[in-house]
């Protein structure tokens, strides 16, 4: 690139600005990206973007793919497409908002859903805004001395007692739990349930806002302990019903949150501030709470997907032995006798009938409920009686297994045996008549583990859950032949879940009702297309900065050359006259009327001819600062440098995508399967 493309700079200096932006690397996309997904990890050099064929890619900075998945249609031929992309602060999570009105949150080590937040409101539409904000700035320097816990026996020594360190580390669930399961991974499950709170981690806290288009916003904090989902007119008088939320921060201590807001009638654009007042209140309660409630909702979904793991290992075991019986069975009613009446002969006779040999030859504080905990301790007792008896039934069932499988070996040897009259007779291996004879009656046309998994024709828990009886007494009573047999695994953990609900349903409810949003201010007479924020602290308050850019109107036809550049803003005057109380119209029209101001490029960089920058996304680090630039045809990208300068003339750029093939090959079997 020839540093005469650039124009000199505006200011009175002849100085050329610095040359900067060095490039690390350049890229091609097997698809297309969509415009305004993608963005940088917090954290770590990572990148991830949605293509237009609805792929969600992570790539690393030198264009290494860490890992991406594929969007297919449900059922009913609908796909769910991407609108929203946020990172958590920390860079450990991704957060994606749908079409279908969902947030899932995303494991960033290998990809995987590891939460997904719905609304109870059933209108809650397409997703148009999400941000998650935390105060991890706030929390205390490494030179201070952490605050040592308490040993004495007080109840808020108790409270400030973690019972996760007392808890068994739980183990990775098989793959047969299912390709979406969660907790196969050992990273995944150890930072959902294994993970022990360390030191002062009880004032972390982040906050994730979801709005949709429809004016509602659904409030979230710590992973995945939902508050509720309000109307944003609710929170002030001076919304109007089904404004929507377009962009969404928060100063660091999440103190005071910025809102961007558009309203429905006059398409103003309007800027509002928002207090969570129960943050504050609550202190270091409710990140007891919080965290409580995440890992709940993960060993609740840990013991499901345990027991998803039981069903296919149970079925996969049960239908491989009774397609074999029920082969023979078959053959035997077609006989005009039974299955097990064919083997009762041949255990008491030792001569197989004509039928077998055929066969043979063929092969609190935040209003909790203590009744509440009552309830779900009452279930966990019933869940773990449940899993005893089917232990004992599962043992019980083996043994008797394994004497019929042991006689049925030695009758077919025997039969098959051709005798020889010098040959010394075979010993005579210990059969347990009785034990298979029990086998043969109890458990060779249907397994005594069936009930605990389809619990066909039991107690429904619906129905006893009306009677207000224990939950433990009747699992307890199930070892007595003349009850009811209980329901199965299944529906008594999707009961603990329901449980689980109502014990947070009432903390959620008061929670909701201490939102404040203050008086918005028109900022925009219309919604310019393309909008951002970002908050920080300037003495010791928060200060919202806006960038507002009108799609509309026509682009610069001077035919300059594309460039990215870094300017000077401190030096800009801001007027004084401004009042937003008696001005009426909005300050996106006060600002256009004012005076243009000249502000000095500090560094600049050409774009070759052919590359026009659509979007520029750049990490946040502070040990190491890059960006990235999608071209206008969101097929390449480059990523470069905001720290380097570039004092001689560029260097070529090698090109080193050797992963690309490979994408384009796995890109187009994607869409072929899609397809």
């Amino acid at each position: 690139m020839d540093d005469d493309n650039s124009e000199p700079d505006a200011a009175s200096s002849t100085q050329l600005p610095t040359r900067g932006f060095p490039i690390l690397y350049q890229k091609t996309l097997p698809f297309p990206a969509r415009h305004g997904l993608a963005a940088w990890s917090p954290q770590l050099d990572l990148i991830a973007l949605v293509t237009s064929n609805e792929n969600v890619l992570l790539y690393r900075m030198n264009g290494q793919r860490v890992w991406g998945f594929a969007h297919r249609r449900d059922r009913m031929g609908m796909e769910t497409r991407v609108e929203r992309l946020q990172w958590r602060p920390d860079g450990k999570m991704l957060a994606l908002g749908y079409s279908d009105g969902s947030t899932r949150i995303y494991d960033v080590n290998n990809g995987k859903q590891i939460h997904r937040l719905t609304s109870e409101a059933s209108s809650f539409g397409k997703v148009s805004c999400v941000g998650w904000v935390d105060n991890h700035s706030q929390l205390r320097l490494p030179t201070q001395a952490p605050e040592m816990k308490s040993t004495e026996c007080t109840p808020q020594a108790l409270f400030e007692m973690d019972v996760g360190q007392m808890l068994p580390r739980l183990s990775v669930l098989p793959s047969s739990s299912g390709h979406d399961s969660t907790f196969t991974s050992k990273v995944t499950l150890d930072a959902l349930i294994n993970s022990v709170t360390k030191m002062g981690e009880g004032n972390n806290l982040d906050v994730l806002l979801i709005g949709e288009e429809g004016g509602k916003i659904l409030l979230n904090v710590f992973d995945s302990f939902l508050i509720g989902t309000m109307e944003l007119s609710s929170l002030s008088r001076q919304l109007k019903p089904h404004s929507k939320l377009l962009r969404h921060t928060a100063s660091s201590d999440l103190s005071t949150h910025s809102l961007l807001i558009s309203d429905p009638r006059s398409g103003n654009m309007l800027f509002a501030t928002m207090d969570i007042l129960f943050i504050r209140q609550f202190g270091q309660y409710l990140f007891q709470l919080a965290s409580t409630s995440t890992r709940v909702q993960a060993l609740l979904r840990y013991i499901k997907e345990a027991v998803m793991a039981l069903e296919t290992e149970f079925k996969t075991m049960n239908d491989l032995a009774q397609r074999y019986v029920s082969i023979i069975d078959e053959d035997v009613q077609k006989q005009g006798s039974e299955v097990s009446l064919e083997f009762f002969e041949l255990l008491v006779t030792g001569v197989p009938s004509e039928v077998l040999r055929e066969w043979k030859e063929r092969g609190s504080p935040l209003g909790l409920d203590p009744d509440d905990f009552t309830r779900c301790l009452d279930v966990v007792s019933g869940l773990t009686v449940f899993a005893h008896e089917f232990l004992l039934k599962l043992n019980k069932e083996l043994e008797h297994f394994a004497a019929f499988g042991s006689w049925l070996r030695h009758t077919l040897d025997e039969l098959s045996t051709v005798i020889n009259i010098d040959d010394k007779p075979p010993e005579d291996p210990q059969i347990d008549t009785l034990r298979v004879s029990e086998y043969i009656s109890n458990y060779l046309k249907q397994s005594s583990l069936q009930s605990f998994f389809q619990g066909e024709g039991g107690v429904k828990l619906s129905e006893h859950k009306k009677k207000g009886e224990s939950v433990f007494e009747l699992y307890a009573k199930s070892t007595d032949k003349e009850s009811a047999a209980p329901s199965g695994f299944m529906e008594l953990a999707n009961h603990l879940e329901d449980l689980c609900k109502t014990v947070f349903a009432k903390p959620q409810q008061a929670m909701r009702q201490q939102l404040r949003v203050g008086k918005p201010v028109v900022i925009a007479d219309k919604n310019p297309g393309k909008s951002d924020i970002r908050m920080v602290m300037e003495d010791g308050n928060p200060v919202a900065y806006m960038a507002l850019y009108d799609v509309e109107k026509p682009r610069n036809s001077r035919g300059r050359i594309s460039e990215m550049s870094t300017m000077v803003y401190n030096s800009i005057t801001y007027d004084e006259n401004y009042d937003p109380e008696d001005l009426a119209e909005s300050l996106y029209s006060y600002a256009e009327a004012l005076p243009g101001q000249e502000m000095k490029v500090v560094t600049r960089r050409p774009f070759e001819v052919g590359f026009t920058p659509v979007q520029v996304t750049v990490n946040g680090g502070v040990s190491r600062r890059v960006g990235c630039v999608i071209a206008e045809d969101r097929m390449r990208y480059i990523v470069f440098d905001l720290d380097e300068r570039e004092i001689e003339d560029d260097e070529e750029v090698e090109d080193n995508n050797e992963d690309d093939e490979a994408e384009q090959s796995m890109a187009v079997d994607d869409e072929t399967e899609e397809e």
